[in-house]
């Protein structure tokens, strides 16, 4: 679980998982605490698109594109 949220500076630049890290469950959470938060609806927010599991993938190199 993520922490110290409060320190961070959010602007409309910030890419969570580039610029915090911000993977899997950890993405997952904070997504629903702002969703609740701010009442925003992202129903249609295709999750996998924008963030990437945890842990480590084995089952690509460095020459094997992501999603």
């Amino acid at each position: 679980m993520f922490t110290k949220a409060s320190e961070w500076i959010m602007t409309s630049q910030i890419q969570l998982e580039h610029d915090l890290g911000m993977t899997g469950e950890d993405a997952h959470e904070f997504m629903n605490i702002f969703m609740q938060k701010f009442d925003v609806d992202m129903s249609e927010l295709k999750f996998d698109k924008y963030f990437g599991s945890e842990g480590f993938d084995c089952t690509s190199s460095p020459e094997t594109p992501q999603k």
